[in-house]
């Protein structure tokens, strides 16, 4: 039977791919960039515009992967029973803010380019309501705390 212990395991692996692919990514994209692998069937994107998203996918990186290993924290923390905590609040204010920094990122990056203005507003969003689930969670923080000192 699936229960919310798994879904977090499942969480914590998707999460760690994600960072192993990301990394991997950032390592071989000159690579595959060079080697015209982005011209071929599965992408029928030209070299030239791989190459001027090269330096956008490598902006993202440094907040992509701060809120990843932010995430696992977090994930890891809800996986050992610490759910109501300073440092998860610390985490998805971290995760925020990486969120609205990649949608700066992806609005400055974007040139005239609707396709990316809209990863820069989605990317806004999902920061956005990480910050209200931030928000309920530093409320719930407050509650807790209030509680293991009342008598």
């Amino acid at each position: 039977m699936w229960d919310s212990k798994k879904s977090v395991v499942l969480s914590i692996v998707c999460t760690r791919v994600i960072i192993v692919f990301a990394i991997a990514v950032a390592a071989l994209l000159p690579f595959l960039i060079d080697r015209g692998f982005f011209s071929g069937s599965v992408f029928r994107i030209s070299d030239i515009v791989a190459g001027k998203l090269m330096p956008l996918y490598y902006a993202l990186c440094a907040p992509g992967l701060i809120a990843l290993f932010h995430a696992n924290a977090l994930l890891m923390a809800i996986r050992s029973g610490d759910v109501f905590s300073g440092a998860n609040v610390r985490y998805l204010r971290v995760i925020s803010w990486c969120c609205f920094t990649a949608a700066a990122i992806f609005a400055i990056g974007a040139r005239g380019s609707l396709a990316l203005l809209l990863i820069a507003a989605a990317a806004a969003f999902a920061g956005l309501i990480i910050r209200v689930v931030k928000n309920v969670l530093e409320a719930g923080v407050d509650l807790k705390d209030e509680n293991d000192y009342t008598i």
